[in-house]
């Protein structure tokens, strides 16, 4: 991660996009500290993004695709992506994906999922086919074994956009 040194391990979890209870998209952003149990926001993105994807690359946190309320189901093209050094929202990509479709992947070479390095462990969450609920992987990248994760109850069920990150 860009910025200052940090002492220690932080492990926190970032979140974008979404929607209300009204179905309204949200164009928040927010950090979860997972030693500390809190939630901090981020600044708000460019524009709402209901069913976007978020994955880490190249020390940003990028939020690609998804829709605002008034296209209910019409994704779009763009995404954006936080600078942590900055600490603002770079401009959004108006193009960044080929078509107008649900982002299944968000990584390059990755295939149905979000993927997160986290200090010697690969970490890969995606579904089958679309409806089918996610799951979550961890690969140790010093045994190459695969360990499949469970989620309590009540941090189970859909994720529109969130990546874990210790650093």
């Amino acid at each position: 991660m860009p910025g200052a040194r940090r002492s220690g391990l932080e492990r926190v979890v970032y979140v974008a996009g979404g929607h209300d209870g009204e179905k309204n998209a949200l164009k928040s952003a927010l950090v979860y500290n997972v030693a500390k149990d809190e939630w901090a926001p981020l600044p708000d993105m460019a524009r709402e993004r209901d069913e976007c994807k978020g994955v880490f690359h190249r020390g940003k946190f990028h939020v690609i695709g998804g829709y605002c309320t008034e296209m209910q189901g019409r994704f779009e093209r763009s995404a954006e992506a936080f600078d942590f050094a900055n600490w603002e929202w770079d401009k959004a990509e108006e193009d960044f994906l080929e078509d107008s479709t649900c982002p299944r992947t968000c990584v390059d070479g990755g295939d149905m999922g979000c993927t997160c390095v986290m200090r010697g462990k690969l970490l890969v969450i995606g579904c089958r086919s679309f409806g089918d609920a996610h799951v979550a992987y961890m690969l140790d990248l010093k045994s190459h074994g695969w360990r499949k994760l469970v989620a309590a109850e009540e941090f189970c069920g859909h994720v529109q956009s969130g990546c874990c990150l210790e650093i």
